[in-house]
């Protein structure tokens, strides 16, 4: 998990080279981890959409976000 996020990490920074992630550190909790797993997916997609005004990947993330909404309702 921990290689998958430096990865997208990467990927962010390929995109926005001043994305700083705001951390203490990488989450000890399963749960945690898939939070940080999802904002940085997140992240990814909104870097994506400012530095190239490529809308794609902000509408998978939001497509996931209501899908979990409605999911956990």
């Amino acid at each position: 998990m921990e290689n998958h996020i430096n990865a997208l990490i990467q990927q962010i920074k390929g995109v926005d080279p001043s994305f700083r992630l705001e951390s203490l550190g990488f989450p000890k909790t399963l749960k945690g981890q898939g939070n940080l797993l999802r904002q940085l997916l997140f992240d990814r997609a909104a870097a994506v959409y400012r530095m190239k005004n490529d809308v794609r990947l902000l509408q998978v993330e939001m497509v996931r976000v209501m899908q979990e909404t409605a999911d956990s309702a």
